[in-house]
């Protein structure tokens, strides 16, 4: 494994002075002082910091007081395992883990059985969809299941910050063929009524 120096060239002195950041000296005595005297408050309350973080990095959080499930690759599914009162996500024991269960996993997210919202939300990348050797991996194969078996839509969201979030609808395509975003929340029109997510 090989490193490379990164210099952040984009992060100048004048821009970082710009941004209110002071580059004055401070001694060692004195910041081991700040730190002894704020030491408790920086690591206060780990639980509200880890869902603060988390919610961070979600968009279009549910509005709905029903939990939303969420499929994805592992890699993008750590903020979403922090909450789980907002959130169903798969976490099982690796050493339990078979593509049988999975699959039985996927037909209850397909039928709803975990009684959430209206969609799935996916997140993954096209990238990720496939190992080294061109085989399906996991993420993919769930996938597969819910557009094919059960020939449910799938929107991606459009935004440059989140290029990876989708969302799998598990109303009838024809009955859902356009998901819209009002204010951050999220919809569909059946009927001529928005139904929120």
């Amino acid at each position: 494994m090989t490193f490379k120096k990164k210099t952040f060239k984009y992060l100048t002195r004048k821009r970082c002075l710009n941004n209110n950041i002071n580059f004055k000296k401070t001694s060692k005595k004195t910041t081991f002082k700040n730190c002894k005297k704020n030491k408790k408050l920086f690591f206060e309350k780990p639980k509200m910091s880890i869902e603060w973080a988390a919610k961070e990095n979600i968009p279009l959080f549910p509005t709905s007081k029903k939990k939303q499930m969420v499929l994805g690759n592992t890699k993008y599914l750590l903020p979403y395992l922090n909450l789980p009162k907002q959130f169903v996500v798969l976490h099982m024991d690796p050493k339990k883990w078979s593509w049988e269960l999975n699959k039985i996993f996927i037909d209850c997210y397909a039928w709803n059985y975990f009684n959430t919202g209206n969609v799935i939300r996916l997140i993954t990348s096209p990238k990720l969809l496939k190992n080294e050797q061109g085989e399906l991996r996991i993420t993919a194969r769930e996938i597969c299941i819910l557009k094919h078996k059960y020939k449910l839509n799938i929107y991606k969201y459009i935004n440059k910050q989140h290029d990876n979030v989708y969302f799998i609808a598990l109303k009838e395509p024809k009955r859902c063929k356009k998901l819209f975003v009002e204010k951050e929340k999220l919809y569909f029109i059946h009927k001529n009524k928005k139904i929120y997510i």
